[in-house]
C-alpha cells in the first residue's frame, strides 16, 4: 500500500532574520497558528482507499506490467453526504392521487373535510421533522469538509498579511502615502499574496510594490469612472435621486435634503458597475468561450483519443450566472477593461473546472470456435484416415477503458478563497443591485 497523498500545506518558511523583526513577530505567530488549523482540519476530512493500477516497464524482459495499489485520499463532500433515491417517492405520489380523490368528495361533508384537514395536517407536519432530522444529518456529516473551508481561508488571510506587513518593511514609500492610498494598497498587496499562496506560490516583494503603485493609479481612474457612469446612466440616477427626494421631503423637511442627497447619489453610485459596458460584455463573452472550448475538448475526446474499447463519462455541468462573474470582477478590479481581467479569468475557471481523463486496462475473456483433428486406422484395410471437430477456448484480451471525469464548482462559491471578508461585503451588494445594470445580461 502506498503512502497516503500529502494535503495541500499553507505554511510559510520563515528566515532567520524575519522571525528576529519585532515588527513581524506577531504576523508570523498568527501565521503558524492559522496552519496548525488548517493542518489539522484538513486531516479530519474522512478518507477513502482508491484502488489505482500503475503500469511500470521492465526493461530486462521488455514487457510492461500492472501493478494494482490503494491510496489514500480525500473523500468528496459528495459521497460524505450520499447520493439515494428515496425509496418514498411511489408512496408520495400514492398519497398525491388519494388526497386529489378526497378533495373532489370533501365539499359536500363537512364532517370528511375537517377530518381530511386534520389529517393533511399531521402528515405535513411529520413529513417538516423527517425533512429536518435528514438536513442535520447531511449537516454533520458535511461539518469537517466547512471546517477546512474556513480553516483555509484563514490560513490564507493570516500569510497575506504577513506578507503585506514584510512588503511595508522592505518598501518604506509604501507607508509614506496617504491614508486613503495606502489603505488601497493594502488591499492590493494582501490580495496579490493570497491570490499567490492559492495558486501555489509567493510573488515577490518588488513585484508586490509594484503592484501597490498600479493600485494607486486604479483609485484615481475609479474615480473618474463614478463620474462617467453618472453621466451615462444619468436618467436611472436621476429617478433614484427623485425618490429619495420625495421620502426626505415627508419625513425630515428640507432642511436635510442636501446631505441625504449627497448620501443617496454615493449609494447608488457605489452599488454599480462602472467598467465600460464594453469591456463587462467582453470579459463575460471570453469566460463563455472557456466554457466553450472545455465543453468542445469533452464533446471530442473519442476523436482526440481513440483506440479504447470503451469511454465512461463522469461530468458535472458546465455553466455561470454572468453577474456573479461581473460582480466578482468589480470586487477585485473596480474599473477594469477586458484586457486587464484576462489572468483573473483563467484563475477563476482553474478554480470551477477540473478536467481529467484515466485510463485503465481490464483483462477480458471471449469465447472462440477453433478446429481440432486426430487419426483413425481401419483395422481390415490399415488406411489412416483424419477426424477434424470444432471445440470451444475462453481467450483473454485486453479491454481498455478510458475514464473521462468533469467536477465543477458553483462560482458564487468560489468568493470564499477569491474575496476576504470586506470584499465580501462589496461582492454581496453588487449582486444584490445587479450593479444596477439588470439590463447588462439578457
Amino acid at each position: 500500500m502506498s503512502e497516503p497523498q500529502k494535503p495541500k500545506s499553507y505554511r510559510l518558511q520563515f528566515t532567520d532574520e524575519e522571525r528576529a523583526s519585532p515588527e513581524l513577530d506577531k504576523y508570523i505567530k498568527k501565521s503558524e497558528k492559522a496552519a496548525d488549523r488548517y493542518d489539522k482540519a484538513s486531516a479530519a476530512i474522512p478518507k477513502k482507499n482508491k484502488l489505482v493500477k500503475e503500469r511500470t516497464f521492465d526493461e530486462a524482459t521488455g514487457k510492461a506490467k500492472t501493478r494494482l495499489h490503494f491510496e489514500k485520499q480525500d473523500k468528496p463532500p459528495s459521497d460524505a453526504r450520499g447520493k439515494h433515491k428515496s425509496p418514498l417517492r411511489p408512496v408520495a405520489q400514492a398519497e398525491i392521487y388519494v388526497h386529489g380523490k378526497i378533495h373532489e368528495v370533501e365539499k359536500d361533508n363537512s364532517g370528511v373535510e375537517a377530518a381530511h384537514k386534520s389529517e393533511e395536517l399531521a402528515e405535513g407536519a411529520a413529513k417538516y421533522g423527517a425533512r429536518k432530522l435528514k438536513e442535520g444529518y447531511h449537516s454533520h456529516k458535511l461539518k469537517p469538509y466547512r471546517a477546512a473551508a474556513k480553516a483555509e481561508k484563514a490560513a490564507i488571510k493570516a500569510n497575506a498579511e504577513f506578507k503585506y506587513q514584510k512588503a511595508l518593511q522592505d518598501n518604506p514609500q509604501i507607508a509614506a502615502s496617504n491614508p486613503f492610498s495606502r489603505f488601497m494598497q493594502k488591499q492590493r498587496i494582501k490580495r496579490e499574496y493570497a491570490k499567490a499562496a492559492k495558486n501555489g506560490g509567493i510573488k515577490s516583494a518588488k513585484k508586490t510594490a509594484e503592484n501597490a503603485g498600479k493600485a494607486a493609479k486604479k483609485t484615481a481612474q475609479a474615480t473618474k469612472s463614478t463620474v462617467s457612469f453618472v453621466a451615462k446612466h444619468w436618467k436611472g440616477v436621476l429617478i433614484g435621486i427623485c425618490a429619495l427626494l420625495l421620502f426626505v421631503m415627508i419625513s425630515a423637511g428640507v432642511t436635510s435634503c442636501v446631505s441625504l442627497l449627497t448620501g443617496g447619489m454615493s449609494t447608488v453610485v457605489g452599488s454599480s458597475y462602472v467598467a465600460e459596458d464594453a469591456d463587462m460584455l467582453g470579459a463575460e463573452a471570453d469566460y463563455k468561450a472557456k466554457e466553450a472550448a472545455l465543453q468542445s475538448r469533452i464533446d471530442n475526446v473519442e476523436r482526440t483519443y481513440s483506440g479504447y474499447n470503451e469511454y465512461r463519462y463522469f461530468l458535472d455541468s458546465i455553466g455561470h450566472d454572468p453577474y456573479v462573474l461581473t460582480s466578482i470582477l468589480t470586487t477585485l478590479h473596480l474599473d477594469y477593461t477586458r484586457a486587464g481581467v484576462q489572468d483573473t479569468l483563467q484563475t477563476i475557471f482553474d478554480m470551477q473546472y477540473s478536467l481529467t481523463l484515466t485510463s485503465e486496462t481490464e483483462v477480458r475473456y471471449r469465447t472462440e470456435t477453433r478446429i481440432g483433428s486426430y487419426q483413425v486406422t481401419d483395422e481390415e484395410t490399415g488406411e489412416v484416415s483424419t477426424v477434424y471437430y470444432e471445440y470451444e477456448v475462453e481467450v483473454p484480451y485486453n479491454y481498455y477503458i478510458l475514464n473521462v471525469n468533469l467536477t465543477s464548482e458553483d462560482m458564487a462559491g468560489l468568493t470564499a478563497y477569491l474575496l476576504n471578508d470586506e470584499q465580501f461585503d462589496a461582492y454581496l451588494v453588487y449582486m444584490q443591485t445587479k450593479g444596477n445594470r439588470p439590463d447588462l445580461f439578457p
